[in-house]
């Protein structure tokens, strides 16, 4: 591991705490062991995440499918070259919006929503508005 490295993870840790600060947070336990937790601050994903040793198996799922019943209306941004990432929430019915370049570390981000069809156009363009 290059110094490099670590200091982008430190970085991304630093990112984390300051997006997840004012976030509701559902946590998801497995044999009272917390695998993997996501934020929710008003109807923005500020962070989902799951232990490698867990990724696979549906918690994300199932934490997504949590906060959609809070909200019918999720926006989030993913780093573009997280495919993995990316493939995930468009399974789950996320749809890429908009672009926009994280000002902290230059790296391209995708807005992404996810809303009932029948409400689309609203907050797409509630979304647009506010960029």
């Amino acid at each position: 591991v290059t110094e490099t490295e670590i200091n982008e993870v430190k970085t991304n840790i630093n990112n984390v705490k300051e997006g997840l600060s004012d976030a509701i947070v559902y946590v998801y336990e497995e044999n009272e062991e917390i695998v993997g937790f996501v934020g929710l601050e008003d109807n923005y994903i500020a962070g989902i995440f799951i232990d490698s040793e867990h990724q696979g198996k549906g918690i994300g799922k199932e934490l997504l499918s949590k906060i959609k019943e809070i909200d019918e209306n999720l926006t989030l941004k993913v780093y573009a070259k997280n495919e993995k990432a990316l493939n995930f929430y468009k399974k789950q019915g996320f749809i890429i919006v908009h672009e926009v370049l994280d000002e902290v570390n230059n790296e391209k981000e995708l807005v992404m929503v996810y809303t009932t069809k029948k409400q689309a156009w609203p907050v797409l363009f509630l979304i647009f508005s506010n960029f």
